[in-house]
């Protein structure tokens, strides 16, 4: 109850008018407060009841790739040290505060791709695991080897190209419905301690493509094939 707006304590309080004296009135008010403020204690403590430590720990990637993972950040910090994967105690809807910031290394803009987070030490045999895109992927992604066009992937971040030298922060928000349903099939989400965020495939113009140290660009020939391409025509100064 806030006593900020005593209208509202008037109107609680109206029906009790009749028979209660002022002193008792006087009484009523001190005693208001009481269940209001051990109400908001209680929920306090079941908020600070969900924190636990979590870990998040990025790939490392190498100098010369053409993407680098700069920083992942709870809400606006930095997590530090994500390298080794210094705990740091969240709540757990944890994944939903997380954004990963990337910077184009390469000599092209990019237009497309793709984190992979994975989830160890939950129920089950397998890791759970779960692909963050973001971008247009290009025409020539779309198609199968067999002629077949296939839909965007689900959940796409749209961005503008992002030309060499810049940097993207991309948030978790937008996926964290599908990442937690598929954390919620293995047992609570209190059980989400650790993320492993892992670079993707990222599509350049040019019909470029990087993905963990292979370097690609589209056949001509071909609807969805990727040939290999030299290092240089990506990571060329322009």
């Amino acid at each position: 109850m806030h006593l900020s707006h005593p209208h509202r304590l008037r109107a609680i309080t109206s029906g009790f008018l009749l028979t209660l004296t002022s002193a008792s009135c006087a009484c009523f008010f001190l005693v208001a407060q009481t269940p209001t403020q051990s109400a908001q204690d209680t929920a306090q403590a079941s908020q600070n009841s969900t924190l636990a430590p979590r870990r998040v720990v990025k790939a490392r990637g190498n100098i010369a790739d053409p993407i680098r993972i700069m920083a992942v950040y709870y809400d606006d910090k930095p997590i530090q040290n994500t390298i080794t994967g210094i705990p740091f105690d969240a709540p757990d809807d944890w994944l939903s505060h997380l954004s990963v910031k990337i910077k184009n290394m390469s000599s092209k803009p990019l237009i497309a791709g793709n984190f992979q987070l994975t989830f160890e030490g939950l129920r089950g045999d397998t890791d759970v695991t779960h692909n963050i895109h973001f971008g247009m992927y290009p025409e020539h992604f779309l198609y199968t080897q067999t002629g077949v066009k296939m839909p965007q992937p689900a959940g796409e971040i749209p961005i503008s190209p992002v030309a060499p030298g810049e940097t993207l922060t991309i948030s978790f928000k937008n996926d964290y419905a599908v990442i937690s349903a598929k954390l919620l099939k293995r047992g609570p989400l209190s059980d989400a301690k650790e993320c492993t965020i892992d670079y993707g495939a990222y599509y350049f113009t040019e019909g470029l493509r990087w993905s963990t140290g292979n370097y690609d660009r589209e056949d001509p020939t071909t609807l969805g094939r990727y040939v290999p391409s030299p290092r240089e025509a990506l990571m060329s100064t322009p």
